[in-house]
């Protein structure tokens, strides 16, 4: 992937505003050893990054919001963040 082979360095802290599953974070994560902020509106999809994040070894540092949080969260525009 270009922006992780040629535009991160080793150590540094990556923001992926449209994270998807997550491709770039978690190839940021294992070759670049960066530090990722992910963002997604699509809660599915930052559901399946958590679990490649996982499957692969990468630790998660926060999850999604509690379903009693998450109409708060959406109107501070915070659902679906994730910290890899």
């Amino acid at each position: 992937m270009f922006m992780v082979e040629n535009k991160f360095q080793d150590g540094d802290l990556v923001a992926d505003a449209f994270c998807g599953v997550g491709a770039l974070c978690s190839r940021a994560v294992k070759e670049k050893r960066c530090g990722v902020v992910g963002n997604n509106w699509n809660n599915e999809e930052v559901g399946c990054l958590r679990d490649s994040a996982r499957k692969n070894g990468i630790q998660v540092l926060a999850e999604e919001s509690e379903e009693e949080e998450e109409e708060e969260n959406v109107e501070n525009g915070k659902e679906g963040m994730l910290r890899v």
